[in-house]
């Protein structure tokens, strides 16, 4: 099982405050706000990521300048009057859809303002996105507003993906319950980005499947598992082997020549037909029960992919019966044992609880001021299934000939083990590996408790309920 150690503390005080292109809006030209913010030497201000990203947008300080909202250097998105087919991204004819303005960005028009309202949408963004600022926070007249543009559609509602120098401002970005799986309202792999009075809500996580387990299907017939019959007066019955299902073998021991002891079955003790009133001649014992698959250990990390819950560990399948001994080959020759039942399927575990997560950061450089951070419920862990019941079919006895013993009937194979439950789903404000997120003194973050993880016979361990999860 891979291995995963994280960091559990309180909301971090980043100090600083993001730069503005200009001391003033009167001081700035009518193209200004799409250049770099300039510092009072003349060089580049504004925040120091030392990335090479582009410069974040300076009008994310002053959205609502006039200056900022030149239709030249912005376009528009309104969900209640915008229309993505009639549209121009003007402030009188705006589109209707945010991921369609995203389709329409160009050098020197990477600005986008999205009025209140409801986005039943998910916006995908990635490095072509580069230098774009989303804009919330204003009516459709576009004036300033106190309310917050809603977006999202599923569980998964943004993703950025190497996008640098983006901006996010003034909106609401809302994940939906995750029916199976994890809910995250904004999954950031690689890049620089920057949140700036936005709400991230998570969904609650779904409940992780139980385990079902595939039992195997193609065992043995009685015929294939019985013993051989003395070949003639002299020749014992030759051994009786069959392959089990997953690759295990049951043996029954080859009858005694005339004169000769019987064979041991196998797997498991002794068992060989040595005594002339034949009642060495012994059935084989049953097979083991495959062990349980152990619960899962940890909770989860954050991959490349995404959040991954932990699973449980599958049962082991059950040993097959020891085969019969062969008979004595007493005045004759003996029978073989039987072969033994086969093991039944270890049981399949449990999955893990889907998580809640605010903000999911891999590799990023983030910075998050004046937000907030909301996770709900993980989803319970799943149930580790029963094991396959071993084959209670066994191999009969081969018969000997003349005075010689029959051979010992094979055993019942073994039950598989139980697999193991899956963890429960974690409930998160931040999980991120690689370079932690920056948040101020204002972002809150709101996380619910963790769901449990799911019994079976082996449970999984609980979700974790952290302000703060690092994956490493």
């Amino acid at each position: 099982m891979r291995r995963s150690l994280f960091w559990i503390g309180g909301i971090v005080v980043a100090a600083g405050a993001f730069g503005s292109a200009c001391s003033s809006a009167a001081d700035c030209e009518a193209d200004s706000c799409a250049g770099p913010p300039v510092s009072p030497d003349g060089g580049e201000g504004g925040p120091d990521r030392d990335t090479g990203a582009p410069p974040i947008d300076p009008c994310v300080e002053t959205p609502t300048d006039p200056k900022c909202l030149d239709e030249a250097s912005a376009l528009f998105v309104s969900a209640s009057t915008g229309n993505d087919q009639t549209g121009d991204g003007s402030r009188s004819k705006p589109y209707n859809t945010v991921g369609h303005a995203l389709g329409k960005i160009e050098p020197g028009k990477r600005r986008i303002y999205v009025c209140e309202g409801t986005y039943a949408e998910d916006l995908t963004l990635g490095a072509t996105h580069s230098g774009v600022s989303l804009l919330g926070g204003l009516t459709c007249a576009w004036s300033a507003s106190p309310e917050k543009p809603v977006v999202g559609a599923s569980a998964t509602p943004l993703t950025i993906d190497g996008a640098s120098g983006l901006a996010i401002v003034g909106l609401a970005v809302v994940a939906k319950d995750a029916p199976s799986g994890s809910s995250v309202a904004a999954f950031v792999k690689g890049g620089d980005v920057t949140f700036k009075s936005v709400k991230l809500e998570a969904g609650t996580g779904g409940k992780g499947d139980d385990g079902v387990t595939q039992g195997f299907t193609n065992f043995p017939t009685q015929s294939d598992l019985n013993g051989n019959n003395a070949v003639d007066g002299t020749t014992g019955g030759p051994e009786k082997p069959h392959t089990c299902p997953g690759g295990s073998v049951t043996k029954g021991g080859k009858g005694g020549d005339i004169g000769n002891f019987g064979a041991t079955g196998t797997p498991g003790p002794a068992n060989g037909g040595l005594l002339a009133d034949c009642s060495g001649n012994v059935t084989g014992t049953a097979g083991t029960t495959g062990t349980g698959g152990a619960g899962a250990a940890r909770v989860g990390a954050l991959l490349e992919s995404g959040w991954a819950p932990e699973q449980g560990e599958n049962g082991i399948k059950g040993g097959p019966g020891q085969g019969g001994g062969g008979g004595f080959g007493i005045m004759g020759a003996g029978g073989s044992g039987g072969a033994g039942g086969c093991g039944g399927a270890g049981g399949a575990a449990g999955k893990g609880g889907g998580a809640s997560i605010a903000l999911a950061a891999h590799a990023a450089r983030i910075k998050i001021t004046s937000s907030t951070l909301l996770a709900k419920g993980g989803g319970a862990g799943g149930k580790g299934a029963a094991g396959q019941d071993g084959q209670t079919i066994f191999g009969f006895r081969g018969n000997g000939s003349g005075n010689a013993c029959n051979g010992g009937a094979g055993g019942p194979g073994g039950n598989g083990g139980a697999g193991g439950g899956g963890a429960g789903g974690s409930s998160i404000g931040v999980s991120y590996r690689g370079t932690k997120p920056e948040l101020d003194a204002e972002t809150e973050a709101q996380i619910a408790v963790g769901a449990k993880g799911g019994g079976g016979q082996l449970a999984g361990m609980d979700g974790a309920s952290e302000k703060w999860f690092q994956s490493k």
